[in-house]
């Protein structure tokens, strides 16, 4: 399970999101958004939808539950899971990436799911991989975002 010397699990506090959320969980993404492989020609229409009223509208039309990880007030990851069961957003703070806190978002954001869907980014298959989820196809790029459709099925 969850264990890292720089990370103990009760330092980490996770809890759902609010629209009040919607600004620390946008700067979260958008400060990792480069990492993500999207084209130069993408780049505007895909960041745009990390915009802090994107996510507000999200959270507030219940299209997106999100999870949030907390270490000393400071966010330091979110999950977003549509109701059909499919991952729609895993962010985590480079400083606290391979620590174990990425899993437990998924753990936490996929309980209750028996099936879940997620349009992993080509660096994050094998995170996906070692949770479990198989790919269902090949690296696909839609509107300049490449990514490879996975599944986990309990």
């Amino acid at each position: 399970m969850y264990a890292h010397p720089h990370v103990p699990r009760d330092d980490v506090k996770l809890r759902k999101a609010d629209s009040d959320d919607a600004t620390a969980i946008s700067k979260l993404i958008l400060s990792l958004a480069d990492s993500v492989d999207v084209s130069a020609s993408g780049r505007e229409a895909f960041l745009a939808t990390f915009e802090t009223k994107v996510i507000e509208r999200l959270i507030t039309d219940n299209e997106v539950n999100y999870w949030l990880a907390f270490e000393d007030r400071q966010l330091v990851g979110a999950i977003g899971m549509k109701p059909e069961g499919h991952l729609f957003h895993l962010f985590v703070d480079r400083g606290h990436q391979s620590l174990g806190l990425g899993k437990m978002l998924v753990e936490k954001g996929c309980l209750g799911f028996d099936r879940v869907t997620v349009n992993s980014a080509p660096s994050a298959i094998g995170f996906y991989e070692k949770l479990g989820f198989m790919g269902t196809g090949d690296i696909e790029t839609r509107n300049g975002v490449s990514f490879m459709p996975m599944l986990f099925h309990r």
